[in-house]
């Protein structure tokens, strides 16, 4: 399969930002601890004003860029392998190429103006005091009101479409194709371009988090990532668990894969990025996308592994997402690690010998240089504390209390790694050989 061209990487990324500016502007999207919708009407939008400004401005350089090519071709490949059965719904061996004919020349400029007036009417709407809930509907009406309509914008949105599904790994679609009854076959390959599609999303973000990028435009990103999980949720419970064929192991395969997408769904919007519209400082707001971040991506990839398990106990997972065995190894590691750290730790409080001490200090910054790094963020502030705290400590009577907090701090650590997906089919072991105990 050959890979995109700059025009179609300019198309698919333009036809994702414009997608995720529309799901932006619904506020049932948005991270909220309230579900009841009444923080919505209280709190003040004008972050979300000048996030969306910025999202627009971009998306009408994208349409511009796009438009200054002397063709656009989006032709999709044809899929290097067979989809029988299952062309009623994806129809992706049709070629499609359009190049740039007037009136498609036409509706990108008018979409690219568009876009710009409605980031201008953003910005004297960002230098009022505040913004209302009403307020801030009644901009994503007129921000997204071309979008909508615009033949362009809706051509992009297709050809993304057949993008996702012609871009499916062959061992996916040979799984499908496998499927004897047509109707879950295509119902099937639903559900797996659209979590394949979640993880080209997320992938988007990627670059924020590892580049000097403001994190908050990835807000219109997030809410599209909610609008499209949701809707696979839909579909599962509605659609593909509703399937006569169905037996008793794949309707629980389901069940428990929508459950769990549900479940990350609640953590991510109802916790990890509440508040990250109005986050100030740097650090936070990087511990919120990159949790966020970590959580659906393994979710994501987890719920393809479980469902292709499913109908072959013998697929093989590792060539389908490529960060997978490094993050088995890395899971692996840190888990041992902090196993032993947790003994040392335990082992000198238990002891109250505090000629050991300094040796557990040299420990824990072995550590901190080492598979620390293969925690989350937001691990790495709270183990620092905790060993800051512990270095400060005077005399038995202060360093105990703390070593018992770190201590209580690494098993609950311990006990999280443990549930990592990656680590799903490998149970632990605790190591035969202890000599990294400190020793009396």
């Amino acid at each position: 399969m050959t890979p995109d061209t700059e025009k179609q990487r300019t198309a698919y990324t333009l036809a994702t930002w414009l997608r995720a500016l529309d799901a932006f502007f619904q506020v049932r999207l948005h991270p909220t601890a309230d579900p009841t919708g009444g923080e919505a009407l209280t709190r003040d939008w004008i972050a979300e004003v000048r996030v969306a400004r910025r999202t627009l401005l971009n998306c009408a350089h994208l349409a511009a860029q796009l438009k200054s090519d002397l063709s656009i071709d989006l032709e999709e490949e044809s899929i290097e392998h067979s989809l029988s059965g299952i062309n009623r719904l994806t129809d992706v061996r049709n070629e499609e190429t359009f190049e740039v004919s007037a009136s498609f020349d036409e509706q990108l400029t008018t979409l690219a103006l568009w876009l710009e007036d409605a980031a201008g009417v953003g910005e004297a709407l960002s230098s009022t005091s505040r913004v209302t809930c009403q307020a801030w509907i009644s901009y994503g009406r007129l921000a997204t009101a071309e979008v909508r309509r615009n033949q362009a914008s809706q051509k992009l949105y297709d050809a993304t479409r057949k993008r996702t599904l012609a871009h499916l790994p062959p061992s996916i679609v040979r799984l499908v194709e496998s499927i004897p009854s047509p109707d879950f076959s295509t119902d099937l390959l639903f559900v797996f371009a659209g979590l394949f599609r979640l993880l080209e999303h997320l992938r988007f973000i990627e670059p924020l988090l590892t580049k000097d990028y403001s994190l908050k435009q990835s807000l219109p990103l997030w809410t599209l990532i909610h609008e499209e999980a949701n809707a696979i949720l839909d579909f599962i419970s509605t659609r593909a668990m509703q399937s006569e064929r169905l037996d008793e192991a794949l309707f629980d395969t389901l069940d428990g894969t929508s459950y769990a997408i549900g479940m990350e769904l609640r953590k991510v919007f109802a916790h990890e990025l509440v508040g990250m519209s109005d986050a100030r400082n740097a650090m936070t707001l990087f511990v919120k996308v990159e949790n966020a971040h970590g959580l659906l991506r393994d979710c994501f990839q987890q719920s393809v592994i479980t469902l292709a398990q499913s109908f072959d106990a013998t697929f093989e997972a590792k060539p389908l997402f490529t960060t997978l065995q490094s993050k088995v190894e890395q899971s692996l590691r840190l888990r041992r690690d902090v196993w032993r750290l947790l003994k040392d730790v335990r082992e000198v409080e238990r002891a109250r010998d505090m000629n050991r001490f300094p040796a557990l200090l040299e420990r824990c910054d072995e550590f901190r240089q080492g598979s620390m790094r293969y925690l989350m963020y937001k691990d790495w502030e709270a183990f620092e504390r905790f060993v800051d705290e512990a270095t400060a400590a005077r005399g038995v009577a202060e360093r105990i209390p703390v070593l018992h907090r770190l201590g209580t701090f690494l098993e609950t650590l311990f006990g999280q790694i443990n549930m990592r997906a990656a680590l799903a089919a490998y149970p632990f072991e605790e190591p035969r050989d202890e000599e990294h105990i400190l020793q009396l």
